[in-house]
């Protein structure tokens, strides 16, 4: 305690004085607080953001220990995170710093209490120029012990002068999240009620359910004690006034143990209910009270003791009492209306319960876990309207995830019908019956309107519906945010995600979206906005995933199979993240693992076999996946080798008008009404079928207008990666041989390495350039980088921190 509140004290100093930048040395380390910089033997070891604060951290508690708790408050001042975010964040820093947990040179770790730096440290005195040249300091140093450390407030800016670090930057200090407020440095901003224009969420009209406790009672009671909890929450959604903040924030932000003043500033609600739950063995008594989160005072308590299977009469009695309570000091809201439907069966609402928290991990093995807990509710209660929508959605997520892509079915219409299709069909019914059972379920008309494929109008009805009815759902709020976005009502689509964000706000599915729609055509905002998104939920597998392919199309191939290996951990039947693996593997020259993922997963053909057949030099098989529908079901941006494949095989066979066709067909691009944007990567392979099926003129205009395009928008605001090599090959066709190798030099050396393989070995436009002296160097150059990316991973697989897939992958694929 002592040394807790010493922290605390030398916090508060610091904030009230500036503090100087200063130098340390950590055993052979270098850190230099005003380049936020860290060196070993003069070579700078590039850290993120949170990663050098966590060292700073530790550096200025040395060489005392500092808590979980210690460094949340210092690392993540103002968020809500949990102790596995701060054991990843320790995770990334040692391995950065190549240090290993089990003999480590740099980080200790005391179980389950915190952790300390093993070196001792020195502070170096500041030379007078703090420029990036400089040399490394050489003053005699000083010793930094626990009682004279200060934490400097200057080690939390970015280092001006490097564009990766940059990468790792704070989302709440980019240009344009006006609807995002900053927590003192914090990594990823969250929507405070009543900071959002347009949306009608104000603090003071805002309550949070937290988890009901237990008087003992074991298991049956704690379920209990959700069930109560989860049953006022439903109750007091839906009155007209109150803002209620979503199950998944309220429950996961008390697990962390805040009082209850932190709890209502971080939730953004002024007022929250809890209590305690305790069952004997035909009795049941719940107290609950009411408390204002601004005051800490008690407003309200009660206690109710009723027959063992009352739970429901219980929460309408306790919403009602708190409704009573707040109508004098909320003038606006309404009194509490009787429920329209519902389950009176104790143990069928439980199992509903688990079903939706399963049903929030967004993954394959949660919704099917989910389908049979809201099966067993609909098996106990018939007529539990709610549990048949839970179930229809349950059955739909897993479909869209095991077919492979991030969204659900708010997203673009595919142009052939959706691999979704069947499973609509096929669980239509559940929706029907939840709707004749209750008109006004909110859950059954969001289920409905994320995975329909009916028109606009009819979609939007659905959705409004949902958001009157359920006004708490965030899951169904943030798709109702991307269907906005989809149909171009951008203005109302930012207004509902921020609706979103404000009623769930520790929801990494509303961040996720917030990233994806402002950053859309900028990846490297988009990658740094993911890291935010994952201080919310490390492991949040669409994140996971798009962290992972922005490294990878970077250049850290290593890297980027760690966290997708990760991400495949959490959702090993997940075909998006397979495919993603795939493709990486094969660019690292893993084809024996890119083999394994693919043999392992229950749809090849959407988990990387066309990509493999293509590495493998299968292009009649390659070729023929390219015409299907499964080619297309991670989205027209992740189709690696499709267009390629159908230009191969069209050399091959002659088979040039189906081939134009198709890729025409499949990305706008036909003469006359072509426009170049995400689909401009196909514009080389079809260009060469146009070539070589005679259309010379159309092919020439096409490449021009391919290259002015890159020139004029993706370089300057999308960057190098893709563009290059794309600019490369539609030099080479149209001649330009010396502009096209010096091209193609500079993607690589812009860390554009996304199937380097492709170009170099397998693609027949620069087959004819081998031997080249200028196209053998720049090969020599890729295949030392892959080398060194290679002895990384094998690096990791040393440590653990990569799975080696090499020992049961199979020869070959025989599910094709």
């Amino acid at each position: 305690m002592e040394q807790t509140t010493a922290w605390k004290a030398k916090i508060c100093a610091v904030s009230a004085t500036p503090a100087t930048p200063s130098r340390y040395r950590c055993g052979d380390l270098e850190i230099d607080v005003g380049l936020q910089r860290v060196a070993r033997g003069g070579v700078e070891l590039p850290l993120p953001k949170l990663s050098f604060d966590l060292l700073l951290a530790l550096v200025e508690a040395a060489p005392n220990f500092l808590t979980n708790g210690q460094l949340m408050e210092s690392v993540w001042p103002g968020l809500v995170v949990e102790n596995k975010t701060v054991s990843q964040r320790v995770k990334l820093l040692r391995d950065a710093l190549g240090d290993d947990p089990e003999d480590a040179r740099y980080v200790l770790g005391l179980r389950g209490r915190g952790y300390r730096l093993k070196p001792a440290v020195l502070r170096v005195a500041d030379a007078p120029d703090s420029g990036h040249d400089a040399a490394p300091p050489q003053a005699s140093p000083e010793p930094v012990s626990g009682d004279s450390a200060s934490v400097s407030t200057a080690w939390r800016r970015p280092s001006p002068g490097s564009s990766r670090t940059a990468g790792w930057l704070v989302l709440a200090s980019i240009v344009g999240f006006s609807t995002w407020f900053a927590l003192h440095h914090a990594e990823l901003g969250v929507v405070r009620t009543g900071s959002v224009p347009g949306v009608d969420v104000r603090r003071e009209h805002t309550a949070a359910v937290l988890p009901f406790r237990t008087d003992g009672g074991g298991d049956e009671s704690a379920s209990l004690a959700l069930g109560v909890a989860e049953t006022v929450l439903d109750r007091l959604s839906v009155v007209s006034g109150l803002d209620v903040i979503a199950r998944d924030s309220s429950f996961k932000i008390a697990e962390l143990g805040k009082d209850t003043g932190e709890i209502g500033r971080r939730l953004g609600a002024r007022y929250l209910i809890d209590g305690t739950v305790l069952r004997t063995d035909a009795e049941l008594r719940v107290t609950a009270r009411l408390v204002d989160a601004d005051t800490g005072t008690q407003v309200w308590a009660e206690t109710f003791d009723r027959g063992g299977g009352e739970i429901l009469t219980i929460q309408d009695d306790i919403a009602r009492s708190v409704v009573d309570v707040l109508r004098p000091r909320i003038g606006s809201i309404a009194a509490i209306a009787p429920p329209l439907s519902r389950t009176d069966n104790v143990d069928a609402y439980l199992a509903f319960l688990r079903g939706r928290a399963l049903l929030a991990r967004w993954t394959i093995g949660g919704s099917d876990a989910a389908e049979h807990e809201f099966s067993t509710a609909i098996a106990l209660d018939p007529h539990f309207a709610a549990a048949y929508a839970s179930l229809y959605d349950a059955r739909m997520l897993a479909e869209q995830r095991r077919s492979g892509g991030a969204s659900p079915g708010a997203g673009r219409p595919t142009l052939k019908p959706n691999t979704l299709d069947a499973a609509r069909e096929k669980n239509s019914d559940l929706i029907e019956r939840a709707l004749a059972i209750d008109p006004e379920s909110g859950a059954a008309h969001f289920a409905r309107a994320i995975w329909s494929d009916e028109d606009f109008a009819a979609r939007d009805r659905d959705f409004a519906a949902g958001l009157a009815h359920d006004p708490s759902n965030g899951r169904g709020i943030t798709s109702y945010a991307e269907f906005l976005d989809h149909a171009g009502r951008a203005d109302e689509a930012e207004q509902m995600l921020a609706r979103a964000i404000a009623i769930d706000p520790l929801s990494p599915r509303a961040y996720y979206w917030r990233v994806m729609r402002t950053f859309a055509s900028d990846a490297s905002k988009i990658e740094r906005g993911m890291l935010g998104v994952l201080e919310i939920d490390p492991d949040y597998q669409p994140a996971l995933q798009r962290t992972a392919k922005y490294r990878w199309l970077h250049g850290e191939i290593a890297q980027a199979i760690r966290t997708i290996e990760h991400a495949l951990s959490l959702d090993p039947t997940s075909t998006w993240l397979a495919h993603t693996a795939v493709a990486m593997y094969l660019d690292i020259g893993d084809t024996t693992a890119a083999r394994a993922i693919v043999a392992a997963s229950d749809r090849p053909e959407t988990a990387g076999q066309l990509l493999l057949d293509v590495r493998e030099g299968d292009v009649a098989a390659a070729g023929r996946a390219a015409f299907e529908d499964s080619a297309f079901a991670n989205g027209i941006l992740e189709t690696w080798g499709v267009f390629e494949s159908v230009r191969d095989a069209a050399l091959d066979s002659h088979a040039y008008d189906d081939a134009i066709a198709y890729i025409e067909r499949r990305t706008n691009l036909g003469r006359n009404e072509g426009v170049i944007v995400e689909n401009f990567h196909a514009v080389p392979p079809l260009a060469h079928v146009l070539l070589a099926a005679g259309r010379t003129e159309d092919a020439r205009q096409l490449l021009r207008a391919c290259i002015q395009w890159i020139d004029d928008y993706h370089v300057p605001k999308l960057g190098n990666v893709y563009a290059l090599r794309v600019k490369a090959s539609s030099l080479l066709l149209l001649g330009e041989t010396d502009l096209a190798l010096q091209t193609l030099d500079a993607s690589f050396r812009a860390d554009d390495y996304a199937q380097w393989w492709y170009t170099l070995e397998r693609d027949p436009l620069w087959l004819p350039l081998h031997g080249d002296v200028r196209f053998e160097a720049i090969a020599g150059r890729v295949r030392a980088h892959i080398a060194e990316q290679r002895s990384t991973l094998a690096q990791f697989r040393s440590q653990s921190l990569v799975p080696d897939r090499t020992a049961a992958a199979p020869s070959s694929v025989a599910s094709r």
